[in-house]
Order: C-alpha cells, then sequence, then structure tokens
C-alpha cells in the first residue's frame, strides 16, 4: 500500500505482485504544485504501471485519473471519521480556556483551499466572536492573507490524539473552503 505519490519510483523498483496506490487527493490541481507538474506526472504514470488498484476519496479523481493516466481499476473511499471519538466528553485544552466564547471553529489544514477572503469577511463581521484554527500550515501564503484581528485564534498543528478535544469544544465547526477547488478531494455534503 503506498499513499505517498513522491514513492512511485519505489514501488516500480520493488517490482511488487499486487500494489494499492492511494491517491487521496489529486496533486496536479494544487496550484503550489505547478513547478513540480512534470515530476508528478511521471510518478503517477509510474503507479499506474506498476499498482494493481488504486483509491480515491472523490468521484472527481476517478474522471481525471482514468482520462488523464489511463488508470483502469479505481474504487472510491471517500473521507471518514470515527463518530464515535467525537462524541466523548474531553477536557477543554489549556491553550483553548483563555479564548473568550463563543468559539467558531475550522480543524484542518491551511492549503488554497481554505477561502480567507470568506475567512476575513466572518472576522470583521462578528468581532464578538472568537475565530480559532487547528491544523497545519501547508501554505503559509494563504495564512499570512488572515487579518490577525483580535478575535482570531491560530492554535498551531495538533496531533490526531489531541484533535477531538479541540473540535468539541468549538461552540460551531465551520470549513470555509473555497468551491472551485472541491473536486481535487474534499467532499461535497
Amino acid at each position: 500500500l503506498c499513499q505517498n505519490v513522491f514513492a512511485s519510483s519505489f514501488v516500480r523498483k520493488s517490482n511488487p505482485v499486487h500494489a494499492i496506490f492511494d491517491a487521496w487527493d489529486n496533486f496536479l490541481q494544487f496550484p503550489d504544485n505547478k513547478n513540480i507538474e512534470p515530476e508528478l506526472n511521471v510518478a503517477y504514470t509510474e503507479l499506474r504501471d506498476h499498482s494493481t488498484l488504486w483509491v480515491t476519496n472523490s468521484k472527481k479523481n476517478i474522471e481525471f485519473f482514468s482520462s488523464q493516466f489511463g488508470v483502469e481499476k479505481m474504487e472510491l473511499i471517500k473521507n471518514g471519521v470515527d463518530f464515535e471519538l467525537f462524541q466523548t466528553s474531553y477536557a477543554i485544552p489549556d491553550d483553548m480556556v483563555p479564548i473568550p466564547r463563543p468559539i467558531i471553529g475550522f480543524g484542518g489544514k491551511l492549503s488554497h483551499l481554505l477561502d480567507y477572503e470568506l475567512y476575513n469577511k466572518c472576522l470583521e463581521a462578528h468581532p464578538d466572536k472568537s475565530f480559532v484554527i487547528v491544523g497545519q500550515k501547508l501554505n503559509e501564503e494563504v495564512f499570512n492573507k488572515i487579518n490577525k484581528t483580535n478575535n482570531f485564534f491560530y492554535l498551531g498543528d495538533k496531533h490526531y490524539s489531541q484533535y477531538p478535544s479541540y473540535v468539541t469544544h468549538f461552540d460551531v465547526g465551520i470549513i470555509p473552503y473555497v468551491n472551485n477547488h472541491l473536486d481535487s478531494g474534499a467532499d461535497r455534503i
């Protein structure tokens, strides 16, 4: 099982009898990857040639990889969540204690998917509410475009084992993604 597109040469060299490639997102759709597009095309081609099966998280990815790379055997496995993990009662994390309520939170990676313009409008329109982000910064430029107002709190990246204690203490959870990139892996509800 390979989940790393950049490990394509390892898969090729190991010449497995059966290999599954988890194409969890389409990295060719990420604007930050334009400069490595040739390498990604080679990697996806190698993985097509040396994998028995591909899995991915969106129908759009299946359509893209099938038409662009001729991948014949692909299965859809939607993003999932362990509901029981988020129904457990947790103590509020120490770094959330001083944050005034109500808390409007986003738990996820900061990437090109974040609609920072919408987020900034929310910050400005609701100065009486705290906006909290918990997650890894994948795109520093997007993070820098968020207005660092008095009601904005970035708590950093947290280990998955700590993540539920943050999310369960949001009063409202949001996913402020831009619509034009949703088909590259994020699920529509």
